[in-house]
């Protein structure tokens, strides 16, 4: 996909109308992260200018995983000893603040409208490469447990806008067994309690799929997500997700 930009300092919020200041004054609202007051409506990704510039841009490392190790060229030594089932694997920020704060409004706190917003940066960022790497859109499901507590999917409340963004069909092309939540399990643990929870979905058979989630950190959702994609007959899988938990060389 070429190289990464190291800042987004080319990324600017959109200046605001004057009905947007005017509904600012009204229903005034604070920066997710630090929560200073945000001087009017418009500001990217619900944070204040400081909080934006400081989002931690992941990348620059393995060309299977994306892993990030500073002097690495080509694959790293895990994904040479146990080759991940996806092509490519793209986050667009460690997760660390304040994406923690931004990620977790989305999941927990009922801000959907995130998942569009964030979609935007996913394509500006990765656009071309990914629209090249797949031909249909899918997110990481929820169990219907999970998505009747939370009322959306907050991967797909990413994978619908970045789909329309790259002019690719959307489709929920899995279905997801309710298991433990992974919060708090070990790395091997992740992996058990994920045994056979996804399934594919008719229609996946022979297609480039590019599957989407909010944040990878084992990557045993992925593993298993992108394991069932291609018994169910995918010709390839290539996973985004909007941020990666750091994990040590």
């Amino acid at each position: 996909m070429g190289a990464l930009p190291p800042v987004m300092e080319h990324l600017r919020p959109p200046a605001p109308s004057a009905l947007a200041r005017l509904l600012a004054v009204v229903w005034p609202s604070d920066c997710l992260a630090c929560g200073r007051a945000l001087p009017f409506a418009g500001d990217r990704l619900g944070l204040c200018g400081a909080c934006y510039r400081g989002l931690p841009l992941d990348g620059g490392g393995c060309a299977r995983c994306g892993r990030h190790l500073p002097l690495l060229r080509g694959h790293c030594g895990e994904c040479r000893r146990d080759p991940p089932p996806w092509v490519l694997l793209q986050s667009l920020y460690r997760y660390e603040p304040p994406v923690t704060a931004l990620v977790s409004a989305l999941k927990f706190g009922g801000r959907e409208h995130l998942g569009e917003d964030l979609a935007g940066e996913l394509s500006e960022r990765f656009g071309p490469g990914l629209a090249a790497a797949g031909d249909v859109v899918t997110p990481v499901p929820l169990s219907w447990r999970r998505l009747l507590a939370r009322g959306y999917n907050q991967a797909e409340a990413l994978s619908r806008p970045l789909a329309a963004r790259l002019a690719l069909p959307h489709s929920r092309l899995l279905r997801r067994r309710h298991r433990r939540a992974q919060r708090r399990l070990s790395r091997h643990d992740r992996l058990g309690n994920l045994a056979g929870a996804f399934v594919a979905r008719r229609g996946v058979a022979g297609r480039r799929v590019l599957l989407v989630d909010d944040v990878v950190t084992t990557g045993a959702t992925l593993r298993a997500a992108c394991a069932a994609l291609l018994l169910g007959g995918a010709a390839s899988v290539a996973a985004l997700v909007a941020a990666r938990t750091p994990r040590r060389s």
